[in-house]
């Protein structure tokens, strides 16, 4: 009887947790997912002294947008009015991402390509780059 009961308690809690969510979670989830994507990016970039890390850092970049780019790309489409007025749910995040995006494009990316342009001869390096390029390709 008591197990009965602890079940009951159980999915009373998951319905409850359920009904608690905002109509938005999926898409912050995949908002979060590129976020997490570009902070590990910059990080590793950061970290990054020779073209060994900065060869890594890439695949692991191109790793997690085959992943979660087709998931923004899609939410993108499915909202293309958050470009211009985002839910005020989603908001906070779409500002966190322009901030994590702006390190990433001005930093991260730029710092990469400065080393892909100094150690041309370095085939890991440039294979790193010709794999993430593609990967960025396919989503257009």
């Amino acid at each position: 009887m008591s197990r009965w009961i602890v079940i009951c308690v159980f999915l009373f809690c998951i319905s409850l947790s359920a009904l608690g969510e905002d109509g938005y979670s999926g898409e912050k989830k995949v908002i979060m997912d590129m976020i997490e994507t570009m902070e590990t990016y910059s990080v590793a970039m950061a970290d990054a002294e020779t073209t060994i890390q900065v060869a890594e850092a890439n695949n692991e970049l191109s790793d997690n947008l085959e992943v979660f780019a087709p998931r923004m790309k899609e939410m993108s489409s499915e909202h293309p009015e958050w470009g211009e007025s985002p839910p005020d749910e989603i908001q906070p995040l779409i500002v966190r991402y322009m901030e994590v995006f702006t390190v990433f494009n001005n930093e991260s990316l730029k710092k990469a390509l400065d080393y892909a342009n100094t150690y041309m001869e370095d085939q890991e390096l440039q294979d790193s780059f010709k794999r993430l390029n593609m990967v960025i390709m396919k989503l257009y």
